[in-house]
C-alpha cells in the first residue's frame, strides 16, 4: 500500500483567469497490508480487465467435493472433473476391470468379486482395461456373476453406472438383481438353468430397455448408433415411488413406473447373463458402479464428464487445501495444508509434501480426515509445483492429489516509462498524448498512473495508453506497477511543450472572397522565442502577427479564395522558433461556399433590381435590351471573386448572388449596364457602378434607370479636367435631371470618363436643368456643377460638347465612407444667400440627407430651414435671406438617415467683421487706450468714474472703433449703459444711507 504525501502550490488558471491552489499527491514509500473480503457478486460486478478471485460456498454431505464449471459472458469455462467423496456415499461396490488377466474381477471396496464364465476376453477399456463378452450359444455364453448375494439393495433405492462399447446390436443383459433362478444356493450354478427375473437392464433390438414384473421401460436412445464407441449408461430405481430412469451420456432418456420384485435368495449381481440363446451381450464393459441410493443429475453429469468420464479413486487419498493453484507471494516461507483420507478405515501412517517433484517433509502423526500443516522456509525465487502423498498400513502409498503451482516473487516489477519524458514540439488541448512503458515481472498484476490528480488503471501488457490532455500546466505523471505478490514499483516522469495550443478561434463556414480572421492562443516554452508565424491556408502562406510573452495571441487575416464548388480548405499555423525548429499546429478544415453572381434564375439572393423607365413620362418601357457586366472583388480589390456578363430583355432586370451575406461579408463591386428600348427611337445609355460596397446592409438595391427618345435627348461629348486642368479618367458622372412635377432631381444616367477624361451624356438640350456630380473610384465627390443647362455649339452639324473644369478654389470635401457611407460638400453662396450640400452615397444606396439651419442670440434659437432629400446623390439647400438684416451667422447641422454628420457656422454678412469696425483690428487697441485713460483720470470718484466709462463706450461705438450699436434690442451698448446707470443709483443710495 502506498504511503502518500500531499504538496500544494499556487498556479494560474488561464481558463478562469485567476490564481488557484494546485495540490498533487506523491508516493513517498509503501508498506504491505493483507486483507481478504468475500462479497456476493453478480454479473454486473465483472468488469473488463478486472481481476477477481471468485469462490463458491455450498452445502455438502460428509466428504463431498465440489467442482464448479461457471458460465460467464455466454461462455462455459471448462474445469477438470474428478471423483469426489460424494460419489463414495452409499457406494456398494465399484469394479474397474483393470486386472487385464484372469477370470475374476475384484471390487475396489473389496466387498464383491465377479467370477467370469467361459473366459471373456480382456480389451482396452474406457479407462485402462475392460471385459469383452461374446455369445457362443446357450451354455457357452460369456458372462460374469458375483460370488455373493448383493443384499445392500434389497427393498431400497439403487443405481448402476456402466461404460459399454457394443460390438453389435443384439439382445443382451446387464443385471443388478434377481439374476439366477434355481442354482442350488445361488453361487454361480449351471448356466443352462438360468432364468431371468425382474429388473433387467438390456440392449433390446435397437433400444436401451429395462424390464419390470409388470411393464417394460423402453428408452428413445438408439443403441445401434452406439456401436463401436463407449457410452455411459446409468440406471436408477426409486423404491418408494417404483420409478425407474435410464440415462445415456448424462441425459435422461426415459422415466416411468416399473414394479421390481426383489428376492433376496437370488440377489447376485451378474453381467452378460442371458435367458435365451439369442439374448446375449456382444460388447465390452468397463467401470461398473453399484449404489444403494439414486444418483442425482449432477452426479450423473460428473460420471459422464462430457465424454471424458469420472472414475473411482483410491481408498486412501489426499486433498490439497493450501496454497491455492497459481498463488504468487513475496514470502519465501510457505505454509502447506493437506488433508489425508482413508475410505476403508485403513490406518494412515504418514503424509508427505513433494516440492518440485522432490520429497521435502513427512508428517508421521496423521489423523484421518484432519489437515496436516507443513511450513517450508527459504523457497527460491521463481515458479514451483507441489503435491502430497499419503501412506497406510495396508501397506499402500498413494500420490493421487493434483499438482499445484505457485510462484515466489519478492522482486518489484521492472518499470521504464519511455514517453512522455521529452520536450514535444506541439500539443493541442483536449487531444491525446501517448503514454508508453515497458514493465516486466513473473506475476504482473495491476498497472496504473496518476496524472492531474486522477488515477487511471491500464493493462500492463498493453505497453501503451493515451492521456487526454485538458490542461497545459500539469506536465508530470507517476506510473505504478504492482505484481500479484504485492511488490510495487513506480516512477515519475516530466515533459514540456515548445508550443501548447490553448484555443483556436475561426469561422468554420465561410464564403469565397470573405476576409476571415484566425486567432490562436498558445503557451510557449519560455527558453525559446518565436521568430515568425505563418498561416498556411490551402497550401498558401501568409504572415501572422503575435503578441509578446510566453502566452502569445496569434492572429491572421485571410482573403478566402473562391472555389468553383463548395469545398473544405485546410489550414494550419507554422511557427519558426529561435532554435531553428519549425512547428506546425494541427490541420483544420474550413468549409468554403462558392460565391457566384448572375441572373436570379440560377442565383437566389437579390442585389440589384433595375427598372427601365421612359424619362419623359416616367412609365415602364416594355421592349428593352439590358446588357450588363458585373465584377466582384474582395474588400481590398486585389482578388477577383466572381463575375458575370449577360443580356436581358426582362424589365425589370434582376441580378442575384448565390449566398446570403453575413455581417462579416464585405465585397467591392464594379458594374456596367448598357440599355435601350425599341418602344421608340430611344438613345443608348449607360449606368456605371464603381467600387460599390457589397454587404448585407447594402442589398437589395431597387434602382430606376431612364432612357430618352432621340427626338428629345441629344448626345453631348463631355470633357472633364481636375483642379490642375488635367484630363481625369475613370470618373463617374452622375447626371441628375430636375423633374419639376415632383420637385426633385433624379439620376437618369451614370457614364464614366475614358482615359481622355471624356464620355457621352444624353441631355435634353436648351431646356433640361441638370446637376452634374463627379465622383472618383473611392466614392469621393471631386466636383459638382449645379443648375446646368446644355447648349450645342452647332446642333445642325452635331457639335454638342461640354467642357467642365474643377474650380481651382479649395473645396471642403468629406469622405465619411467608413462611418456614414456618404460623401458631401457644404458651401455657401453670398450672392444668393444659399447654403448648399451636395452629396453622393458610397454604396449607391438611397439615404435621406437633411439640412437644418438656425440662428443663435440672446433671445434663443430660431429656425431658418429644415429641408431634406432622399436619393443616392443630389443637393439640398438652406435659404438665409430672411435673417440677413438681423443676424450675422447661420448655424448649419447635417444629418444622414437621422445620424449626425456635421455642424458648420457660416458668416452670412462677411462685410461685418467680427472685430475692429472701420478701423479694422486697430480699433480694439484705440478703444483700450481710451478706456485706460478714463480709468486713470476718474478713479478717485466712483460715480464720476462710471459716468465717464459709459460716455467713453458711446464714443467708441460712435467712432466705429469696434462693431456694435447703441440702440436696438440686440445692441450690446444699450445694455452696458443700463448697467452703468443701475450701478450709479446703487452708489447714490449708499451715500444717502450713510
Amino acid at each position: 500500500v502506498n504511503d502518500n504525501e500531499e504538496t500544494c502550490m499556487p498556479v494560474w488558471n488561464v481558463k478562469n483567469d485567476s490564481m488557484e491552489e494546485f495540490c498533487d499527491t506523491k508516493v513517498i514509500g509503501n508498506h504491505i497490508e493483507q486483507k481478504e473480503v468475500w462479497k456476493k457478486i453478480t454479473s454486473l460486478d465483472l468488469k473488463d480487465n478486472e481481476i477477481l478471485v471468485i469462490g463458491i460456498f455450498t452445502e455438502v454431505k460428509f466428504e463431498d467435493y465440489i467442482e464448479w464449471v461457471p458460465k460467464m459472458f455466454g461462455l462455459q469455462i471448462e474445469e477438470w472433473a474428478s471423483w469426489t467423496a460424494g460419489l463414495n456415499v452409499d457406494l456398494v461396490e465399484y469394479w474397474k476391470f483393470d486386472e487385464n488377466t484372469g477370470t475374476t474381477v475384484t471390487g475396489e471396496l473389496g466387498n464383491y468379486i465377479i467370477n467370469l464364465t467361459n473366459t471373456p476376453s480382456w480389451v482396452t477399456g474406457k479407462s485402462n482395461f475392460a471385459i469383452n463378452f461374446s455369445n457362443f450359444g446357450l451354455g457357452n455364453q460369456e458372462y460374469g456373476i458375483t460370488t455373493d448375494k448383493v443384499t445392500e439393495i434389497v427393498d431400497t433405492n439403487h443405481s448402476i453406472s456402466v461404460w459399454v462399447n457394443l460390438n453389435s446390436v443384439a439382445n443382451g443383459t446387464i443385471r443388478n438383481s434377481g439374476t439366477v433362478l434355481g442354482i442350488g444356493g445361488g453361487a454361480g450354478g449351471a448356466a443352462q438353468t438360468q432364468n431371468l427375473v425382474d429388473n433387467i437392464f438390456t440392449v433390446e433390438a435397437d433400444n436401451w430397455t429395462t424390464f419390470g414384473s409388470n411393464a417394460n421401460l423402453v428408452s428413445d436412445a438408439k443403441s445401434d448408433g452406439d456401436v463401436g464407441t463407449f457410452v455411459n449408461m446409468v440406471f436408477t430405481f426409486d423404491n418408494v415411488n417404483n420409478n425407474t430412469r435410464i440415462y445415456r451420456n448424462g441425459v435422461l432418456e426415459v422415466s416411468g413406473t416399473t414394479n421390481i420384485n426383489i428376492i433376496e435368495e437370488y440377489m447376485f449381481f451378474g453381467i452378460g447373463l442371458v435367458q435365451f440363446a439369442s439374448q446375449f451381450l456382444d460388447g465390452a464393459v468397463d467401470e461398473v458402479g453399484l449404489w444403494n441410493r439414486t444418483l442425482s443429475q449432477t452426479e450423473i453429469d460428473l460420471l459422464y464428464d462430457n465424454g471424458t468420464g469420472t472414475f473411482f479413486s483410491d481408498l486412501i487419498s489426499t486433498t490439497l487445501n493450501a496454497p491455492v493453484e497459481g498463488l504468487t507471494t513475496s514470502n519465501s516461507s510457505v505454509t502447506f495444508n493437506v488433508t489425508p483420507l482413508s475410505l476403508d478405515g485403513s490406518n494412515l501412517v504418514n503424509v508427505s509434501i513433494f516440492l518440485d517433484g522432490i520429497l521435502n517433509q513427512t508428517n508421521l502423526t496423521v489423523i484421518n480426515n484432519t489437515a496436516s500443516i507443513f511450513i517450508i522456509d527459504g523457497i527460491s525465487e521463481g515458479s514451483h509445483n507441489w503435491t502430497a502423498q499419503v501412506c497406510s498400513n495396508t501397506p499402500d502409498c498413494v500420490n493421487n492429489s493434483e499438482t499445484r503451482n505457485f510462484t515466489i516473487d519478492s522482486i518489484a516489477p521492472s518499470l521504464i516509462v519511455t514517453s512522455p519524458n521529452e520536450t514535444f514540439n506541439f500539443q493541442e488541448i483536449d487531444t491525446n498524448l501517448s503514454l508508453n512503458w515497458n514493465v516486466t515481472d513473473v506475476g504482473l498484476d495491476v498497472c496504473s498512473y496518476n496524472w492531474n490528480g486522477t488515477n487511471t488503471t491500464v493493462t500492463c501488457s498493453d505497453n501503451q495508453s493515451n492521456i487526454l490532455i485538458n490542461t497545459g500546466f500539469n506536465k508530470s505523471l507517476t506510473f505504478f506497477a504492482n505484481d500479484t505478490a504485492g511488490n510495487l514499483n513506480f516512477t515519475t516522469v516530466t515533459w514540456d511543450y515548445k508550443i501548447f495550443q490553448n484555443s483556436l478561434t475561426f469561422n468554420p463556414n465561410t464564403t469565397g472572397g470573405n476576409t476571415e480572421n484566425f486567432t490562436l492562443n498558445v503557451t510557449k516554452l519560455s527558453s525559446i522565442q518565436i521568430s515568425t508565424v505563418n498561416l498556411i491556408y490551402n497550401e498558401s502562406a501568409s504572415a501572422a502577427s503575435f503578441t509578446a510573452g510566453d502566452e502569445p495571441i496569434v492572429t491572421a487575416n485571410k482573403i478566402v479564395p473562391n472555389p468553383a464548388a463548395d469545398t473544405n480548405l485546410s489550414f494550419f499555423f507554422s511557427f519558426f522558433m529561435s532554435d531553428s525548429s519549425v512547428i506546425n499546429t494541427t490541420s483544420n478544415n474550413q468549409t468554403v461556399f462558392s460565391f457566384k453572381v448572375g441572373n436570379c434564375t440560377a442565383q437566389t439572393t437579390l442585389i440589384y433590381n433595375f427598372t427601365l423607365l421612359d424619362e419623359e413620362n416616367q412609365t415602364k418601357l416594355e421592349n428593352v435590351t439590358i446588357d450588363y457586366a458585373i465584377n466582384i472583388f474582395d474588400r481590398t480589390r486585389t482578388v477577383s471573386i466572381a463575375n458575370t456578363s449577360l443580356n436581358s430583355t426582362d424589365n425589370p432586370t434582376a441580378i442575384c448572388i448565390n449566398q446570403n451575406l453575413t455581417d462579416a461579408s464585405l465585397y467591392s463591386l464594379d458594374g456596367i449596364l448598357k440599355y435601350t428600348s425599341t418602344d421608340g427611337d430611344f438613345l443608348t445609355r449607360y449606368h456605371n457602378i464603381l467600387n460599390f460596397s457589397l454587404t448585407n446592409a447594402t442589398v437589395p438595391n431597387l434602382i430606376n434607370i431612364f432612357d430618352v427618345l432621340s427626338t428629345t435627348g441629344t448626345p453631348f461629348q463631355l470633357t472633364f479636367r481636375d483642379a490642375n486642368l488635367a484630363l481625369s479618367p475613370n470618373i463617374l458622372v452622375n447626371v441628375n435631371k430636375q423633374f419639376v412635377s415632383s420637385n426633385d432631381f433624379k439620376t437618369v444616367e451614370i457614364p464614366i470618363t475614358d482615359s481622355n477624361g471624356q464620355t457621352i451624356v444624353n441631355l435634353v438640350r436648351n431646356i433640361g436643368i441638370y446637376n452634374l456630380i463627379f465622383t472618383n473610384s473611392s466614392g469621393i465627390i471631386v466636383a459638382t456643377f449645379n443648375k446646368v443647362t446644355a447648349f450645342c455649339q452647332d446642333f445642325t452639324i452635331g457639335e454638342c460638347t461640354l467642357d467642365l473644369d474643377t474650380p481651382p478654389q479649395s473645396v471642403d470635401t468629406f469622405n465619411l465612407s467608413e462611418s456614414n457611407g456618404v460623401s458631401f460638400v457644404l458651401d455657401y453662396e453670398n450672392s444668393t444667400s444659399l447654403a448648399t450640400v451636395t452629396f453622393s452615397t458610397l454604396n449607391s444606396t438611397a439615404v435621406e440627407i437633411r439640412i437644418v439651419g438656425t440662428t443663435q442670440n440672446q433671445f434663443g434659437n430660431s429656425s431658418v430651414c429644415n429641408n431634406s432629400l432622399t436619393s443616392t446623390l443630389g443637393t439640398v439647400t438652406c435659404d438665409a435671406t430672411a435673417i440677413l438684416e438681423t443676424d450675422d451667422f447661420l448655424f448649419i447641422d447635417l444629418f444622414s438617415d437621422g445620424q449626425f454628420l456635421e455642424s458648420r457656422v457660416i458668416n452670412i454678412n462677411p462685410q461685418n467683421e467680427l472685430i475692429g469696425g472701420q478701423f479694422g483690428s486697430n480699433g480694439y487697441f484705440i478703444a483700450f487706450l481710451m478706456l485706460l485713460f478714463v480709468m486713470m483720470l476718474f478713479s478717485n470718484d466712483r460715480q464720476t468714474f462710471l459716468i465717464m466709462l459709459g460716455m467713453s463706450w458711446v464714443v467708441i461705438l460712435a467712432l466705429g472703433l469696434v462693431k456694435g450699436a447703441i440702440i436696438g434690442a440686440t445692441s450690446a451698448g444699450i445694455w452696458l449703459l443700463v448697467s452703468i446707470f443701475m450701478m450709479i443709483w446703487r452708489l447714490k443710495k449708499e451715500e444717502i444711507g450713510a
